[in-house]
């Protein structure tokens, strides 16, 4: 609800390009004109450029079907692969089948496809060393001196508010990914609500007060995406945990705090700059950082081997999947 927007430009209006014009006919709404600087749509409110997907709704429709579709199977198969990977594969193979079917004029913006897959590659990487630095040269030296400041319920409220921090970093940026094409499209409209209340003086009504309460779409979208997140961990977040929890490397309370801190930190830097980057892969480099702290022959490198091709697969398989649905969908819907 805080952040999530920060991320939700940038899969759902970043990756497939804006419409392309030459006058506002070509734009889809009277409400939307065309910039005459840059020849594509834009918001006459808002200035937002109208991209693509807003063109045919199905392409949004394809996406999250695909990414669902993918997660599900993935999730029943306890495997740690990225939502934030399958949403933006998902968004690019919708992007990529729009222009096969001549529905967009230009391809998908590959630049930011480029950047995105590169902070990937920095996401585990970063929190591995970030992990490393802080386990080796602040709590053990730290904890091995003063075992008043490192007692067990000490240790236990640090784990518990990582965990927090890292739920915090996964909300603002994850709901992103899974709302962002809505927000895309613009599926969504303003949500509004007037609250009328009579004015009574005297037994006698004098007047009304009227409060309208107005909601944007990203606000909304938010709420919602955050609610389903709470409901599928609660619902299949168990066997994920397992592999996370002790499939990697074995964790002590410490060791698990400087994992999930690490971890929210490399998050929560990318989510500033509006990057979908993936909460698995930090938490997974985290784990391997501490991991190497008592040498390498502790980490699990067949339990790595497997999630590294999660990796490799999820936004491939998500693009193959969106394609496959958006095809489907001009067929019956």
């Amino acid at each position: 609800v805080l952040e999530g927007y920060k991320v939700m430009k940038t899969v759902g209006k970043n990756i497939v390009p804006p419409i392309s014009c030459s006058s506002d006919v070509d734009c889809l709404k009277s409400s939307y004109f065309c910039d005459q600087s840059d020849h594509v749509c834009r918001n006459r409110v808002t200035n937002q450029k109208i991209i693509y997907l807003e063109k045919d709704t199905r392409s949004v429709l394809a996406a999250l079907l695909a990414t669902c579709t993918f997660m599900v199977l993935i999730t029943h198969r306890k495997i740690p692969v990225s939502t934030s990977q399958a949403i933006v594969g998902a968004v690019a193979g919708s992007g990529v089948a729009l222009r096969f079917y001549n529905v967009a004029a230009t391809n998908i913006n590959y630049r930011v496809l480029i950047n995105i897959f590169l902070s990937w590659i920095l996401t585990p990487i970063g929190a591995a060393i970030i992990s490393y630095i802080i386990y080796r040269f602040f709590v053990t030296p730290v904890s091995s001196r003063s075992r008043l400041i490192f007692s067990t319920d000490t240790v236990n409220l640090l784990v518990i508010l990582s965990a927090i921090f890292v739920s915090y970093n996964i909300g603002a940026n994850n709901v992103g990914n899974a709302v962002g094409p809505i927000m895309g499209a613009n599926i969504l409209g303003d949500f509004s609500y007037r609250l009328e209340q009579g004015i009574v003086q005297d037994g006698v009504l004098v007047g009304h007060i009227n409060i309208d309460l107005l909601i944007p779409p990203t606000l909304l979208v938010a709420f919602l995406g955050g609610a389903t997140i709470g409901l599928g961990a609660v619902m299949f977040g168990k066997g994920v945990a397992e592999t996370m929890g002790s499939g990697i490397t074995e964790l002590a309370p410490m060791t698990a705090f400087t994992a999930q801190f690490s971890a929210a930190l490399t998050i929560y830097l990318f989510t500033q700059y509006g990057i979908p980057v993936s909460t698995t892969q930090a938490i997974v480099g985290g784990v391997v950082g501490v991991g190497l702290t008592k040498g390498i022959n502790t980490v699990n490198f067949k339990t790595l081997r497997n999630i590294a091709l999660g990796w490799f697969a999820t936004p491939t398989s998500a693009a193959l999947l969106s394609f496959i649905y958006y095809s489907i969908l001009r067929l019956i819907l």
